[in-house]
């Protein structure tokens, strides 16, 4: 709630951030952004998979979203415009409808059943 229509370079968010995860996690997570597919991860998950990125982020490129999307099957790609990296904070109900019509979307089409687990 402190941080609330904060930016993605808001300097007291962002070392709330640091001091909520630590530095090294921080640090690692930021990376992993940009050496995101070792092992050929993504083309090897097999459920439903919902990306949700704001198109104005200015942490990580939209085009890794895009790419990532293409290397998970069946993946469904969402962008939020008008807003950037802080979209769980700034854009909730955008966020929460995307997940909300995927999850529904999921459920009906009957992709996920106890034998999948």
């Amino acid at each position: 709630q402190n941080y609330l229509n904060s930016g993605d370079w808001n300097v007291r968010r962002n070392w709330a951030d640091i001091y909520n995860t630590s530095f090294l996690s921080y640090l690692y997570t930021i990376r992993q952004t940009f050496i995101y597919n070792k092992d050929n991860v993504f083309e090897n998950i097999q459920v439903p998979t919902l990306i949700i990125h704001g198109r104005k982020d200015t942490f990580v490129p939209i085009e890794n979203s895009i790419k990532i999307n293409k290397m998970i099957k069946d993946s469904e790609f969402v962008i939020i415009e008008n807003t950037d990296h802080i979209i769980v904070l700034n854009n909730f109900k955008e966020v929460s409808q995307a997940i909300f019509f995927f999850l529904y979307k999921i459920e009906s089409a009957s992709k996920i059943t106890p034998k999948s687990y």
